[in-house]
């Protein structure tokens, strides 16, 4: 019997990327795979402009279109998603492109609404909507966003040493807990003000730019990335680039009202609910700091309205481990939203990995 052809769905995401888009695609090997393309043009000065630009395909986190509000908000999540991962890498968007696929039925005010909500995040962060294309099937959205930034200023996966801190631009777990209060019907033993914040929690769609841009050309920061996949593939990514570990302070983690009453109705440590395979895209994203200049990125972000979550520590060895408020450690596993994974339901893998903890 012939053996069945493999498929997309069979391979992990991140193995994907590494055997088979590696083989075509440079950027696609694990030791080098960054949040953009970086595209050199000719100079090899350390402080040569490049080009860095970002290609997505963000999905409609809502599922459906209600009024001309969602249409709007998925303008902004597009926009955000896009323009996050350049931002991710110390670099402010200047331009902006989209390729709208959208039905020939599909109301003209609705396509309107769209384009309204991606000119409202590109004003904020300084990108011009530059044009792109348009074609006729079903409703969808490729964004490609790009900026120039210096060589040697950009911030890599790759950068952290022993010592650095590390911090993460949102309060963890807040969009998790929301979608677990609705998975699992929780809303009615939640306080209604929490509830009605975690209603409105994806409506934040907006990373703190300023105060990110600002620590990049201070050189603060000596690597990042986005977290749209979750903290724990940032932790996992800076223990295999840079050949050491992490330590997760797990009393950081979980304070937020929110998290914390959710937990305790699902039975888990509020820490672990902070640890989720990526719900706070497009506005979060995970950096490690120098620890001398902690307190002058404390004080940044504070003069641009804004704060962060000190998530851990880098260390010698290797691993990721949390340092649990008991005194004692464990080890935190490889866990991420994978693109690849239809078929397992992701909220049942979390529960089965921090059950295990």
């Amino acid at each position: 019997m012939t053996p069945a052809a493999t498929t997309i769905g069979d391979l992990p995401e991140k193995e994907f990327i590494s055997s088979v888009l590696a083989r075509f695609a440079e950027t696609a090997e694990r030791d080098k795979f960054e949040d953009c393309l970086v595209i050199e043009l000719g100079s090899d000065a350390p402080d040569r402009p490049v080009v860095v630009l970002n290609v997505d395909h963000p999905s409609y986190v809502r599922g459906k279109f209600r009024d001309l509000a969602d249409y709007r908000f998925y303008g902004r999540w597009v926009a955000a998603a896009t323009c996050g991962d350049v931002i991710s890498m110390g670099v402010r968007p200047a331009g902006f492109a989209v390729d709208l696929s959208a039905p020939l039925d599909l109301e003209v005010t609705k396509v309107e609404a769209i384009y309204e909500g991606l000119r409202e995040v590109l004003d904020d962060y300084g990108a011009r909507l530059s044009g792109g294309n348009v074609d006729a099937n079903a409703l969808e959205i490729v964004g490609i966003a790009w900026g120039v930034g210096r060589h040697d200023r950009l911030i890599r996966r790759g950068g952290a040493a022993v010592g650095d801190r590390i911090l993460v631009t949102c309060e963890l777990g807040r969009g998790w807990a929301g979608h677990l209060m609705q998975r699992f019907g929780l809303r009615a033993d939640i306080a209604p003000e929490l509830a009605e914040e975690a209603d409105r929690y994806h409506d934040r769609t907006r990373a703190p730019i300023e105060a990110i841009l600002e620590c990049a050309e201070a050189g603060y920061i000596t690597s990042g990335m986005d977290l749209s996949d979750g903290p724990l593939e940032f932790c996992h990514t800076i223990a295999h680039r840079n050949g050491l570990g992490v330590v997760v302070d797990e009393s950081a983690l979980g304070t937020h009202p929110l998290v914390r009453r959710t937990a305790e109705l699902l039975d888990i440590r509020p820490g672990l609910l902070a640890l989720d395979p990526g719900y706070d895209f497009p506005y979060a994203h995970g950096y490690t700091v120098r620890s001398e200049h902690l307190d002058d990125a404390v004080a940044v972000f504070r003069r641009h309205g804004s704060a962060f979550t000190v998530l851990g520590t880098v260390v010698e060895g290797g691993g990721v481990q949390l340092a649990r408020t008991a005194g004692d450690f464990v080890g935190l596993p490889e866990f991420w939203s994978d693109q690849t994974d239809h078929g397992d339901d992701r909220v049942q893998r979390w529960r089965d990995r921090v059950s295990a903890l």
